[in-house]
């Protein structure tokens, strides 16, 4: 199964979207375009969490 993916502006889940050869990744709530590279995983999602307060 594959990791689910979090934008790291708003925490959201992000929508994975392949086209030619290459991933990207797309946030409903924040309606970005998120890069491979700058994407959580859940791990760093609860890190980002702990470490801002945030209540997400």
């Amino acid at each position: 199964m594959e990791q689910i993916k979090y934008c790291p502006a708003c925490l959201g889940e992000l929508e994975k979207i392949g086209s030619c050869g290459t991933v990207g990744y797309f946030c409903d709530h924040c309606k970005t375009l998120v890069s491979k590279s700058k994407t959580l995983t859940e791990q760093e999602k609860e890190e980002v969490k702990k470490s801002e307060g945030v209540g997400k």
